[in-house]
């Protein structure tokens, strides 16, 4: 006979031919789990956020890395108007805090100089953070690159979350936000393999894209 509180022991599972049931409980819950399922990009992202972002797993460039990571096959536009190919310099291999490599280049600017979009894509996050400040991420139409622009004064007007953009269009202005301690541009481009964990950024040089 059955106590109105049965001691739910291993013992009294066992003997009520429970644990059967619990096993295959368990073996139905596991089974639903979509191991698959990529986690959504998180609000506080792990890489790109300012002048020193974190170094992925594997990285390449133009000038080195993995040589199976393709540059972008269309043009890119200077991302800082009034800027020409002779004002820039080669700063993606700097060092940086923490032994970690600059992986982007900076372009210097007049405060409130306009940003402009490198290449025709859709913006994917306005981000502010301590290091990059006031930030940009932007995906190629094809989805193959992301271009991320830091330390801007301030956003155009307009620009937001799923905006799609055109090469040219101002996205920002240029500024001191962040850790920035002089007015200028962090730009840097990124190869991603369909998702934007940090395992899957490639970074490339933007230098002899933007000054062939």
């Amino acid at each position: 006979m059955h106590t109105d509180s049965p001691d739910m022991s291993w013992t009294w599972l066992l003997r009520e031919g429970m644990i059967p049931v619990l096993a295959m409980a368990v073996i139905i819950w596991i089974a639903s789990i979509d191991l698959s399922v990529t986690p959504a990009w998180s609000s506080e992202p792990t890489f790109g956020a300012g002048s020193t972002p974190d170094a992925p797993v594997s990285s390449a460039s133009l000038t080195g890395g993995d040589s199976a990571v393709e540059p972008p096959s269309f043009s890119l536009m200077l991302p800082v108007a009034n800027m020409s190919a002779s004002d820039l310099v080669d700063t993606f291999d700097d060092a940086r805090s923490g032994g970690r490599t600059h992986k982007a280049i900076d372009i210097m600017a007049p405060s409130g100089t306009p940003v402009v979009a490198t290449a025709d894509g859709v913006v994917m996050k306005r981000h502010t953070g301590d290091l990059g400040g006031k930030s940009l991420y932007v995906a190629s139409l094809d989805s193959s690159y992301v271009f991320y622009y830091a330390h801007l004064s301030q956003y155009a007007s307009g620009v937001t979350s799923g905006t799609p953009v055109s090469a040219g269009d101002t996205i920002g202005f240029v500024g001191t936000t962040g850790n920035a301690n002089t007015p200028h541009l962090h730009f840097a481009i990124w190869a991603v393999d369909g998702r934007l964990q940090s395992s899957s950024r490639h970074p490339i040089n933007p230098y002899p894209l933007l000054a062939p």
